[in-house]
């Protein structure tokens, strides 16, 4: 089995995705790492399927755009997708908002 680069991340974000004449579709991410996401969805994205998506953190913020990610897995109502390509301004918000929760986590245990 593949040892994660980094631990998951409990979210609830709305996202919306879609690969070119394939799928289109929206759902939530509900695990997030800087390497890639758990997404729910009603629209079925078979594994190996090449996926834009756009994650809205914050309505405050601009959302994170995921220029090229692949569908991992998938099951009847999620899939896991790994970013292929990530905006550098992007990359730096999702590890930003991730080390903020690794702090509050850590902060919580002690």
């Amino acid at each position: 089995m593949k040892q994660r680069k980094s631990p998951r991340f409990k979210v609830f974000f709305c996202t919306s995705f879609s690969a070119k004449n394939e799928v289109q579709g929206d759902g939530i991410v509900t695990d997030l790492t800087p390497q890639g996401c758990r997404v729910a969805s009603e629209t079925s994205v078979p594994i190996g399927t090449t996926l834009d998506m756009r994650i809205d953190l914050d309505t405050k913020k601009s959302p994170i755009e995921i220029p090229r990610g692949v569908v991992r897995w998938c099951s009847k109502s999620e899939f896991g997708l790994e970013f292929l390509v990530i905006e550098p301004q992007g990359f730096d918000t999702v590890r930003r908002f991730l080390d903020s929760l690794e702090t509050v986590s850590l902060g919580q245990r002690g």
